[in-house]
């Protein structure tokens, strides 16, 4: 198993591991947002939650960073790529936050300074904008009721350059 350094990731391959654990397998009864994000993500360790009015992002309501995020990267798709995984805000949770190509670091449009340990996955726009268009509701990775689509494409299909 991969040793984790950051508490997502630890997490993350926990909850994959509990699973494994009661034998089940891995997409079967396991949690698929938690198996793609370990095994797709990657740590975000530069991520502002404050920002001066050079950056083009309006802070989003809390409860919505889905739809924060999805609206800063289809406002500025060339400079904005949209991230999905986990962060710590107390606790692990499913969020959402942007990479800026220009100053090569991510911004946080609905946290203001509460969140930490940013684990993600960078998603292109034409993917994001093709999942918010079928599904009708914001955020990528997990459509439970569509059973998790992402993980039937390669990640050429989905991944955006970072």
């Amino acid at each position: 198993m991969v040793k984790a350094a950051h508490t997502t990731l630890a997490y993350l391959l926990d909850a994959v591991q509990v699973c494994r654990n009661f034998g089940h397998k891995p997409l079967h009864k396991c949690p698929p947002l938690d198996w793609f994000v370990a095994h797709n993500g990657r740590p975000f360790t530069d991520v502002r939650q404050q920002w001066d009015g050079a950056i083009p992002i309006v802070r989003g309501p809390l409860g919505r960073c889905f739809k924060n995020a999805t609206e800063a990267v289809l406002d500025n798709p060339d400079r904005f790529v949209y991230i999905e995984g986990y962060a710590v805000f107390i606790i692990p949770v499913h969020h959402a936050w942007v990479y800026d190509r220009q100053t090569r670091c991510c911004y946080d449009p609905t946290w203001e300074g509460g969140g930490s340990d940013y684990f993600g996955v960078p998603f292109n726009l034409r993917y994001v904008s093709r999942t918010l268009l079928k599904k009708q509701s914001y955020g990528v990775i997990d459509w439970w009721e569509a059973k998790w689509p992402v993980l039937k494409h390669s990640p050429r299909y989905w991944r955006a350059k970072l």
